[in-house]
């Protein structure tokens, strides 16, 4: 059970429930995100380049949708490394998912 949202200067934890909903693309530039798949599925796609992107803030970014990515099926019991610098985009349209993201700073 995590209890608060534990962060220091290397790393942050962060846990993660969609339902029924795609969320933008996105990409890190000072972080790898580490996604360790609690319950459900979703499809993520991963590198390529995000579609209309913008700047969130420094060195994040965000966007509609990614193209030229590769796509998979994520389940309970999967963990992902996604390196920093790596258009990412999680997609639970008719499904839902559970996971704990650790950011690596």
């Amino acid at each position: 059970m995590m209890i608060g949202k534990p962060k220091t200067k290397n790393y942050e934890i962060i846990e993660v429930k969609i339902k029924d909903k795609a969320n933008r693309a996105e990409m890190h530039e000072r972080a790898d995100d580490i996604y360790f798949v609690l319950k459900g599925s979703a499809r993520l796609t991963l590198g390529g380049r995000i579609v209309k992107k913008t700047r969130k803030c420094p060195g994040e970014y965000r966007g509609e949708k990614i193209s030229g990515g590769k796509t998979r099926l994520l389940k309970k019991g999967d963990i992902v490394s996604i390196p920093r610098k790596t258009p990412h985009r999680m997609d639970a349209k008719n499904k839902n998912i559970e996971y704990i993201v650790v950011k690596v700073y």
